[in-house]
Order: C-alpha cells, then sequence, then structure tokens
C-alpha cells in the first residue's frame, strides 16, 4: 500500500515542523450547511449515492466532509501552489458551521 497513489480531495493536514517563512494572503470566513446530502449540494459533482453527511454529529467531527461541503457549495478557497488554508476556527450551530482561517503563502523554509 505504501506506493498507492491517490487521488481525491485534501482534508486538513499537520504539517513538518519547521521554520517556514509565510505571509497572510488573506483572512477568510467561510460558512456551509452542517448536514445534508452531498448530491442535493452540487448533483453535478456527487451522485445519489454519495451519501448523507453531518459535519458534527455526536460530539464527532468528520473532517473529510468539511473539505467534501466546501467543494460542493462552491466555498473552497482558490489556492496557487504555495499556498496553504489554515483553519483557526470551527463554530458550530444547529443548521451550519463557520470555518474562520487564513490563506497563508509559503515563502521559504529557512533550514
Amino acid at each position: 500500500m505504501e506506493n498507492e497513489a491517490y487521488i481525491g480531495l485534501p482534508t486538513m493536514c499537520l504539517l513538518p515542523i519547521n521554520k517556514t517563512r509565510f505571509k497572510v494572503v488573506k483572512n477568510l470566513r467561510l460558512e456551509v450547511v452542517r448536514k445534508g446530502s452531498y448530491h442535493e449540494l452540487s448533483p453535478k459533482i456527487f451522485d445519489k449515492d454519495s451519501g448523507d453527511f453531518n459535519l458534527l454529529d455526536n460530539d464527532v467531527l468528520y473532517i473529510p466532509s468539511i473539505t467534501k461541503v466546501l467543494l460542493a457549495e462552491g466555498k473552497y478557497p482558490e489556492l496557487k501552489e504555495n499556498q496553504i488554508f489554515s483553519p483557526l476556527s470551527l463554530t458550530f450551530t444547529d443548521e451550519t458551521v463557520i470555518i474562520e482561517g487564513m490563506i497563508l503563502e509559503i515563502i521559504n523554509i529557512i533550514k
């Protein structure tokens, strides 16, 4: 399995700890629905077999679903190759999730 390559949506991840120089490009506040059907959000991207989602269900946060919902709602941040989106907070209401974060541009890694 170690040589397999996967194509799919990235999810939140931890990067190696090092001295990275970056600058803040933009602060973002993204609001998405908390639960529903992927297909109903975006029938052009997801088929009926894609299933339903609930981003916070019984105190369990489903991180990969956040990425899919951002894409389905057309709210996935537009990033250049040297940029990342860094979520800072997630606020859950009954109907929505508010994601506050920033787009960072990586300038270089100091060795």
